[in-house]
Formats: C-alpha cells, sequence, structure tokens
C-alpha cells in the first residue's frame, strides 16, 4: 500500500495530503486542544483569527511532510538531491576530512525528514540521527526504515550520549571509538535541542532541556553546526520539491 502511494504524481499526493489536512481540521479535530493551548502560550499577543491560521498551516504543513515522506520509498538519490540541497557542506567536512567529530543541530521545518536524507547524501560521511521511538511498534518499524532509507543511522534520543561513547562509527560503516582526543570520523543529526540545563522558554513557560548537546559535543570533542534551513514552494508538476513554508 504504501508502496503504491508513494509511486503516485506530486499533483495526486498533494490533493491526498489536502483531504488529510481537511480531516484532520474539520472533523477529527487532530490534537485541537493541544495545539490551540500551545499557540496561546506562545504567541500570547496574536489574534484568535491569527492563531487560527497558524493552526491551519501548521496541519496543513505536517500532512504534506506525511505524504512527501512517503513519496520518499520510491524516490531515487539524485531525485532527493534535487529536492534537497545542502549549500555549504564544505564547512563539516572541513571537520570531518581532518578527522573531527561534527554534531548538526537543526529544527522542525518544512519537510525534517528529508532534511536527514538529503544530509546523508550529500555530506559524504556516515550520519547518526537522534530521533524519539513510537509507541506503535507498526510505525516505528515502518519510520525506521523510511528514514534510514538512504544510509541514516537511527539512535534514541536518550542512548545517544551513550552511544556515542559505546558504539560510534568510523567512515566507513564500521564503528569508531568516540573520546576526547579520539582519531574520528563522523556526524551525527538532532533537532530541537539545546544544551545541559540551559533554560528557554518553551511553549510559553519556562522550561529545562532534557538532552544536552553542548555535552555531547565537549564529551567527544566534537564540532557542533546549527542548520538553518529555507524551504521555496514550487508548483506541483514542476519536478520541483515540495514543502509549502510556514510563514
Amino acid at each position: 500500500m504504501i508502496k503504491l502511494l508513494s509511486r503516485l504524481p506530486w499533483a495526486a499526493l498533494y490533493a491526498f495530503s489536502a483531504f488529510l489536512y481537511f480531516l484532520a481540521y474539520y472533523v477529527v479535530r487532530h490534537r485541537d486542544h493541544v495545539i490551540r493551548e500551545q499557540l496561546e502560550k506562545v504567541f500570547p499577543s496574536l489574534s484568535a483569527d491569527e492563531r487560527k491560521d497558524i493552526h491551519k498551516q501548521f496541519l496543513r504543513n505536517f500532512c504534506d511532510v506525511l505524504l512527501e515522506l512517503l513519496k520518499s520509498v520510491s524516490m531515487t538519490e539524485d531525485d532527493m538531491r534535487r529536492r534537497m540541497r545542502v549549500t555549504n557542506p564544505e564547512l563539516p567536512r572541513r571537520y570531518l576530512d581532518a578527522g573531527q567529530s561534527v554534531m548538526l543541530m537543526t529544527s522542525h521545518l518544512g519537510n525534517w525528514e528529508w532534511l536527514l536524507h538529503g544530509v546523508v547524501l550529500q555530506l559524504g560521511y556516515p550520519v547518526d540521527a537522534a530521533y524519539k521511538p513510537l509507541h506503535d511498534q507498526w510505525a516505528e518499524r515502518l519510520m525506521l526504515r523510511l528514514r534510514s532509507r538512504f544510509g541514516a543511522r537511527m539512535v534514541p534520543a536518550k542512548e545517544l550520549l551513550a552511544d556515542f561513547f559505546q558504539a560510534p562509527r568510523r567512515g566507513t560503516r564500521d564503528r569508531y571509538e568516540c573520546r576526547p582526543g579520539a582519531d574520528v570520523d563522523g556526524s551525527a543529526l538532532l533537532d530541537r535541542v539545546p544544551g545541559p540545563g540551559y533554560g528557554v522558554l518553551y511553549r510559553g513557560r519556562a522550561d529545562r532541556a532534557r538532552h544536552a548537546p553542548a555535552h555531547l559535543v565537549r564529551a567527544c570533542a566534537a564540532r557542533a553546526a546549527q542548520f538553518s534551513t529555507r524551504w521555496n514552494f514550487c508548483p506541483c508538476g514542476t519536478g520541483e520539491s515540495p514543502s509549502r513554508p510556514i510563514r
């Protein structure tokens, strides 16, 4: 079923995405109370209509990302490279070529799933990606298969630190030993994870970060880099990319 859906043309996929959005917002009211509450906390100065518009855009983009992720099942490496371009890969490669680990941090913007594929295909080094496992085992297996299709190695976020020390990889598919001063060459991709004990205003309230990329960077003597993503929307049928940006 998934392979069949992935072979549909872009126009058909986005039409189906629009249908899913209609169901999510107007019929099922997907996480309606939670989303509205969070928007009120994060954007208290906006009017109800403005927050409603953001709510709709969020769900529309979420449905697009879901269908684009399914589309990746049948996409070739060239297709993915054409739609997801890393504009300055020489920056992390400078350190990777010198035998140093690099930690890449990004955000849930546009199609964050494709961002992983794009980095894997264009970086030229093994990529370990931190993720939050799903409770449903069938969905977990499916997402792992989709996310690792182009070679990424998925690591549960809570196990990332232990994995860095116990079983990281070398420049091949083998593991490397990661310790301060070690001769390593690999990279990790994370999302939304500030430093240990770093106070942030999250969802309208003071919060403490649970994950610690800054701690990992220091522990593994790695370099850190923040991804800045920009999404260009091209009409369906142009053969170009996809995700509608949330403005």
